[in-house]
């Protein structure tokens, strides 16, 4: 375990990047069923 593994910064990077990713894919499932409505 080094150092860097309890960095804040890389730790919030890793959060702000999950929470990005999930917030793409709730938009683009919204922007799916709009064009496409099941």
């Amino acid at each position: 375990m080094g150092v860097e593994g309890f960095d804040p910064f890389v730790l919030g990077r890793k959060v702000y990047n999950h929470i990005a990713i999930r917030i793409l894919g709730i938009l683009a499932a919204l922007f799916r069923f709009s064009v496409h409505p099941p």
